[in-house]
């Protein structure tokens, strides 16, 4: 199925055919659930174990262009599944195919803290807002202590939960890196970096 996506040099509409596959692995399509500028989200079931919690995120390999943007995608699939935290988005699971990449994570019941906000009847209360940002300080404590660092921190990309509990979005492609004595490491720093470990 075609999907819409914008390019890094800003074109919009740009047409990529998408194959959506039934399944992949153990993992069973159910329905969509969302959408991006470069990827399809779907949620799935795990047929081994009934687990139905899980979305899928379908990233096709025409919008991955160059080794660079290879190596800089296998380093944060790393780097997101070494990250454990009770308010991030959980990873689960990795794979690809001649098509596509598929990132596989926690999916979650609650809403993005903008439609929050959007449909409060009046202004979040002082109490609210306390609970919300300490459990946003934290995260951001947590990943900063671990070298990660989270370059689109939005409403979008806050999820709340009916407790309250709030879980931030990962996103795999160019959400997260990897900080340097020198600052953000560029791509071509990246694929340096990871020929000279592979020896």
């Amino acid at each position: 199925q075609p999907t819409n996506y914008i390019p890094q040099d800003g074109t919009p509409n740009v047409q990529v055919d998408i194959n959506i596959p039934q399944q992949i692995g153990k993992y069973k399509i159910t329905k969509k659930v969302g959408a991006g500028a470069f990827s399809q989200v779907f949620a799935v079931i795990d047929t081994v174990t009934g687990e139905q919690k899980i979305c899928v995120k379908i990233i096709s390999k025409s919008t991955v262009h160059t080794q660079v943007d290879v190596v800089q995608l296998a380093r944060e699939i790393k780097t997101l599944s070494s990250i454990s935290h009770e308010n991030v988005i959980k990873f689960i699971d990795f794979g690809e195919d001649e098509f596509n990449y598929y990132i596989f994570q926690e999916l979650s019941d609650g809403a993005s803290l903008l439609k929050f906000v959007m449909a409060a009847a009046k202004p979040l209360s002082e109490s609210l807002s306390r609970i919300i940002f300490k459990q946003l300080i934290n995260v951001l404590i947590f990943l900063h202590s671990n070298g990660i660092y989270h370059r689109d921190i939005k409403l979008e990309n806050i999820l709340i939960n009916t407790d309250k509990t709030i879980k931030l979005i990962q996103d795999a492609v160019n959400e997260y890196g990897r900080k340097t004595r020198r600052g953000t490491e560029t791509k071509e720093e990246a694929y340096r970096s990871v020929c000279k470990e592979k020896g």
